[in-house]
């Protein structure tokens, strides 16, 4: 990995959506600038892309719409040949333990608190984190619900409709 991601460095504030860049790719990047090697997989919507090679489902990401994963924990999702938003997994972010409070004493308060669940059947339902949105910003940091330890940032577009409110 290239760049590390540290908590002092997160706790400075210094990143902005819009320059925010992991090895060198952000909001804005093409698909084109993204190093072939890094990747560990590639999700394309629709059917049948699950069987292409990369270079293929890379071709189809110019004007369709996925995701491009990569070994350090980092993420894009493309539309149309674009990121246009960069997620970043726990294990990317390592041993960073930011909580929800930290987070807040930094940015004040969201414009968004939401849930991420799951509800397989009447009985069963699942927190599987706690969301806190600042729009403007334009980034969304999930929390573990058990511990409020940041487990995932996500950095751009962003589709609230898709979650529950808190």
């Amino acid at each position: 990995m290239k760049e590390i991601l540290k908590k002092e460095w997160f706790l400075n504030r210094n990143f902005e959506v819009d320059t925010f860049k992991i090895d060198g790719l952000g909001v804005g990047s093409k698909v084109d600038e993204i190093d072939y090697y890094e990747i560990i997989d590639i999700y394309v919507v629709g059917k049948g892309f699950n069987q292409f090679k990369f270079k293929d489902r890379i071709e189809a990401l110019k004007k369709g719409k996925g995701w491009i994963h990569l070994w350090t924990g980092a993420s894009f999702e493309i539309k149309n040949g674009e990121v246009v938003r960069v997620k970043l997994s726990s294990s990317y972010l390592q041993d960073i333990r930011i909580s929800s409070k930290d987070l807040i004493k930094i940015f004040g308060q969201p414009d968004a608190k939401l849930i991420e669940d799951f509800i397989y059947n009447i009985i069963d339902h699942n927190i599987d984190s706690h969301i806190l949105g600042y729009r403007k910003k334009r980034f969304y940091a999930f929390f573990d619900p058990k511990t409020e330890f940041l487990k995932e940032l996500h950095f751009g577009d962003f589709d609230e409709s898709i979650y529950a409110k808190r």
